[in-house]
């Protein structure tokens, strides 16, 4: 997916960017970095847990090396130095969610597309349902295997919670 892509699906103005001079000095990848200056991350709606919309990015206290770009409830969503910018959610221990911000960027585009055609649908039978889970497990695989190595990894785990009806 390029990044006109998730511009487009998001709309402009629905995505937090960041500065130059906010990104200057963290080692992260420079990839990442204009990720985060051109494209952005999703504002968040009132019924998705995941906050991408403070200023400034912050160390995890004691944990050097994450640097949080955003939170799911609670819990810190974190670039890893050590894993080459790898995106990983950071609680009792650390689980891997996308390989780069670039791939977790679109995964949350798939999130986001099933999250709308199963709500914008008035009453959607079981099958449909796990129609649309299957499809966008497929997209996400396809976008980034490393996702899927273990099924502790963060989007093995959301896909289950969606399986089970609890997304």
């Amino acid at each position: 997916m390029k990044s006109d892509d998730i511009i487009a699906f998001w709309g402009y103005d629905n995505l937090k960017r960041w500065s130059e001079s906010t990104l200057q000095g963290l080692t992260i990848p420079e990839n990442s970095k204009n990720f985060l200056i051109t494209v952005g991350l999703p504002i968040a709606d009132v019924e998705w847990s995941f906050r991408f919309d403070f200023e400034t990015f912050q160390r995890l206290p004691k944990e050097s090396a994450y640097l949080c770009i955003g939170f799911d409830y609670q819990v810190p969503i974190c670039l890893s130095k050590p894993r080459n910018g790898c995106v990983v959610w950071v609680d009792s221990a650390e689980r891997f969610a996308n390989a780069n911000l670039e791939l977790f960027a679109e995964c949350l585009v798939y999130y986001q597309q099933y999250r709308q055609q199963v709500h914008d649908v008035d009453s959607i039978d079981e099958p449909k349902c796990q129609q649309l889970i299957s499809a966008t497990a497929s997209k996400m695989m396809q976008a980034d295997p490393l996702a899927f190595e273990t099924s502790d990894n963060v989007w093995p785990t959301i896909l289950q919670q969606m399986k089970h009806g609890l997304l």
